[in-house]
């Protein structure tokens, strides 16, 4: 389980390029290959804090929860997903 400093260390890890952000190297591939233009609006803070709200809720949840990109998670092989609001959707 993360806590909010392991959060905000995702974004400590991440670099800026022509002031965009990029996604930060240590997040899980599904989230890394999420190309999207909102997810890759969203500031390295957001998507640290994004990742912490998927691990908390994979491991507080039923077995066999997979993440399938920077805000869904998939279970019984996609059967049932769950997709997590981005930082600042309404």
């Amino acid at each position: 389980m993360f806590s909010l400093n392991s959060a905000t260390s995702w974004a400590a890890g991440a670099s800026t390029a022509s002031g965009t952000a990029t996604a930060p190297t240590n997040l899980p591939a599904a989230a890394r290959a999420d190309d999207r233009p909102q997810v890759g609006a969203l500031s390295t803070a957001d998507r640290g804090l994004l990742q912490w709200e998927i691990d908390d809720t994979i491991s507080r949840s039923e077995p066999g929860g997979v993440q399938i990109s920077s805000n869904e998670i998939a279970w019984r092989g996609g059967k049932a997903v769950m997709v997590l609001p981005l930082p600042g959707a309404r």
